[in-house]
């Protein structure tokens, strides 16, 4: 594909069925008529699911609701639409047509929007089956006796969610994908294909037509802001003939056997020449995981695993076989950084930057679920806000840069508010006490907190600890942007 060619982003279609099956056991007995479901839909495009109800039009992420996984994916084409004409376009249907008080549960509901954004995603429509439901259902005898009690209980405007802080990045890190990346080193990541993360929340279903809450506060945003800071910041300057050299030309003697050593030239092939993973051996990451656990190796080849692993981490083939593999090795040699040179740290960051270019990866990152290292329990969690928290305030501006440049990427997910407020007090200490702080720790520090500030608490947080952004817009033509958008909404609240 050349560098001209438009990029197509995936457009499909959950399909639910509100009756769980009881429709279609059921519904000739009570309606006169077969069903086979009762069917609520949204579409999924940009890595978020948008759906119509009676709080107006609302976001989540993919299976992000009560209802968890849809019955039914229809694949319905590519869009080649960018984010910022869909937003437009969106916003223009929530204050209008596809408000909270227009919604009806058999006239103008959730398929009805599905259909609409359908077709001006892809110029398709959604299945027949779906949209001529409502009509069906009317049409049986107990239909036509329940209408006239539905059209009084859908007339009543209700009334839409409302946040209690403006979104502060409306375009976020799921938009960054199928674009390649051409920067050499913290350059801006538009190649993430962010993968669906299906997580079921404290949501609300009113009823029969799909009037779905949202699983989280991800309403679309007021106004428009597309801020610099609005892209993940991926690493790709290693390069994997090098890296795999320098491993084998520096291990001790019969560290690794030469199974090994031919799987990790397996390792480099796949980075190089773009494989398919199934070529790997499993032995070439266990050669690596084998290198990260042993005390004798060399921090210049420690250096090196961590670059093949820094690019390795841009495949989601390679997250995901890491997650597949409930091994600890990872988050073991994590733990341990701070005893490690600060190339080392820095390469591992670096790596973890990477990580977190897939919401897969982001979500093992900040894995609550518990596990036994050294004797005591730990989380994933608290090993990475450690480590962050610890090289933040290091003194030492590589490693603050890179540790920013994390909490930077992780802000472009949803981050807990633990998590928020944690992070937030490390990096506000950082940017507020290190007199001479060079432009790019600044820049990832400020994008950070940014990021951050979809957690109320820590705008609050900027402020009580007298961050001044303006302090530092000065310094460049992105920070310059980014300060006044963080000035933006520390003044709204």
């Amino acid at each position: 594909m050349s560098a001209d060619e438009p990029v197509g982003r995936e457009v499909k279609l959950y399909v639910y069925d509100l009756t769980k099956g009881v429709a279609r056991s059921m519904s000739q007995a009570f309606l006169g008529k077969q069903l086979d479901g009762i069917w609520h839909t949204s579409i999924v495009v940009f890595a978020r699911e948008y759906f119509f109800g009676g709080g107006g039009i609302e976001t989540c992420r993919p299976g992000g609701t009560i209802l968890g996984n849809p019955d039914n994916v229809v694949e319905l084409g590519d869009t080649f639409l960018d984010y910022p004409l869909f937003y437009e376009y969106i916003s223009n249907l929530r204050e209008d047509m596809f408000s909270g008080e227009k919604y009806h549960l058999f006239d103008h509901n959730c398929n009805t929007f599905s259909n609409e954004i359908a077709q001006f995603l892809t110029g398709n429509e959604i299945p027949e089956y779906i949209t001529s439901l409502p009509q069906e259902v009317l049409d049986t005898p107990l239909g036509a006796l329940i209408k006239p009690l539905i059209d009084s209980m859908t007339s009543n405007p209700v009334p839409p969610r409302t946040n209690s802080y403006l979104e502060p990045i409306p375009q976020p890190s799921y938009l960054q994908d199928d674009v390649p990346s051409q920067a050499s080193s913290a350059a801006p990541d538009d190649q993430a294909k962010v993968d669906d993360q299906k997580q079921v929340n404290g949501t609300e279903v009113n009823g029969v037509g799909a009037d779905i809450k949202a699983s989280d506060d991800a309403e679309i945003p007021v106004k428009p802001k597309l801020p610099v800071v609005s892209k993940k910041h991926m690493f790709t300057d290693a390069k994997p003939g090098e890296c795999v050299q320098c491993i084998l030309g520096n291990l001790p003697e019969g560290m690794l056997t030469e199974e090994e050593k031919m799987s990790l030239e397996a390792l480099r092939k796949y980075l190089d020449e773009d494989m398919d993973l199934t070529g790997i051996p499993n032995n070439g990451f266990l050669a690596v995981g084998k290198l990260l656990q042993t005390m004798e190796v060399p921090s210049c080849v420690l250096v090196a695993v961590l670059d093949l692993l820094q690019l390795a981490f841009l495949n989601l083939d390679v997250v995901r076989f890491m997650l597949s593999n409930d091994d600890p090795v990872m988050m073991t040699f994590v733990n341990d950084l701070n005893n490690k040179t600060i190339d080392v740290q820095v390469a591992a960051i670096k790596m973890l930057c990477n990580v977190c270019k897939w919401g897969q990866g982001y979500t093992w990152l900040v894995s609550e679920q518990e596990w036994t290292l050294n004797g005591a329990t730990t989380r994933n969690c608290t090993i990475t806000c450690s480590l962050i928290t610890s090289a933040l305030l290091c003194q030492n501006m590589q490693l603050m840069e890179v540790a920013a440049t994390l909490v930077n990427n992780m802000a472009q997910h949803e981050v807990s508010e633990d998590i928020a407020i944690e992070l937030g007090s490390a990096m506000l200490q950082c940017i507020t006490t290190v007199a001479d702080i060079a432009e790019g720790a600044a820049f990832f520090c400020l994008g950070g907190l940014y990021g951050l500030m979809q957690h109320g608490e820590v705008t609050c947080l900027a402020s009580v600890m007298g961050l001044d952004p303006q302090k530092y817009a000065s310094r460049s033509q992105r920070l310059e942007i980014l300060c006044g958008d963080m000035l933006s909404v520390m003044n709204e609240n």
